[in-house]
């Protein structure tokens, strides 16, 4: 067995490979979790920042608590890009809603490759 081309890493050397790892196995976002809108067919406050030291894009897609229909889908935010503004899919009544948005993270190289997801539980205001 040819051991000639192995070698051993520095303590400092391998802190810093398992810090490259874990970094670009984090996944970074803000999101807000309370969205508001005036009324269910204007434009309201999402609140979404996809920080520079995140290595993937995010897409949130929020549904009402139970529900399986889209109400809000941000697109594709990169690192360094935020929404702070949004439309609503679904003309809702006024008042308060339990609301689920899926995070998810994609390869920046190639947006149709998705790295993981994340569920944040919020909610939804209309106020007219």
């Amino acid at each position: 067995e040819d051991t000639s081309f192995v070698k051993n890493m520095t303590d400092e050397e391998l802190k810093e490979y398992l810090q490259e790892k874990a970094d670009k196995s984090k996944f970074h976002l803000k999101l807000d979790t309370n969205m508001v809108f005036n009324a269910a067919n204007e434009v309201g406050t999402v609140n979404i920042l996809n920080p520079a030291s995140n290595q993937y894009g995010i897409r949130v897609q929020t549904r009402l608590e139970g529900q399986n229909k889209v109400i809000y889908d941000s697109g594709l935010i990169k690192p360094k890009q935020y929404v702070e503004a949004g439309e609503l899919k679904a003309n809702l009544k006024r008042g308060v809603y339990k609301t689920q948005s899926t995070v998810t993270y994609y390869e920046l190289a190639d947006s149709s490759t998705k790295v993981g997801e994340t569920a944040v539980v919020g909610q939804l205001s209309v106020n007219n």
